[in-house]
């Protein structure tokens, strides 16, 4: 538990505070986490019981499981997602942001009501309970803070949602715990990034076409 205090504390103070305030720091840095993302999904395939049992299929599988997120992501590097964004100095920081209080009301739900479990081969944890309370305080947080119309709010935290089953399915596939270790206790930058890149992606398409 210390651990994964100090581990948030310490995105706090490096992370959040550089990204209000500085667009560059905000470009430079998810141009790193998709790179050190992209790394760590290939060292888990590379060290991954499949190869060793020549699952070609498997193999295949995470390939295209890697290029379906890694490429869209950094195409949208050059993105007007980058700029301002209403509520926030930064729609990347904003998404960030609204991807982390889903995350956290999704925990904070399924621990109190969660009963009925939902995709247990992929995320054993994750309840219907627990989504349904993530995905409305979510919403209602982004439209009140940041000032997102209701349908960009919905399909943005939907897709983090899915983001999040994405990366823990390969993760079963590869029959790994995490996608490394950089952050202690949080796993790797690819198991903290995974709702984040598809929210960014859904809004920034939805944006693009509004």
């Amino acid at each position: 538990m210390k651990e994964r205090i100090a581990v948030v504390l310490g995105l706090l103070f490096f992370l959040f505070v550089p990204i209000w305030y500085s667009p560059e720091f905000t470009f430079g840095l998810f141009s790193v986490a998709l790179g050190i993302a992209g790394y760590e999904w290939m060292s888990c395939l590379a060290t991954s019981p499949i190869v060793d049992r020549r699952a070609y299929g498997s193999i295949i599988l995470c390939f295209c499981g890697l290029f379906l997120w890694a490429i869209p992501g950094g195409l949208l590097l050059n993105s007007a997602i980058l700029g301002s964004c209403p509520g926030h100095t930064k729609t990347f920081e904003a998404i960030l942001v609204v991807m982390l209080v889903s995350d956290s009301a999704q925990l904070l739900s399924g621990t109190l009501v969660g009963k009925s479990k939902c995709f247990p081969s992929i995320s054993p944890n994750k309840t219907l309970e627990g989504y349904a309370g993530g995905l409305i305080i979510a919403v209602v947080y982004a439209m009140m803070v940041h000032k997102w119309f209701f349908i960009h709010s919905l399909y943005a935290v939907l897709a983090g949602m899915f983001g999040d089953l994405y990366f823990s399915y390969f993760k079963r596939v590869m029959e790994v715990k995490d996608y490394g270790s950089l952050l202690g206790a949080h796993g790797g930058v690819c198991d903290r990034i995974d709702a984040f890149v598809f929210g960014w992606g859904i809004l920034t398409w939805m944006c693009s076409n509004t």
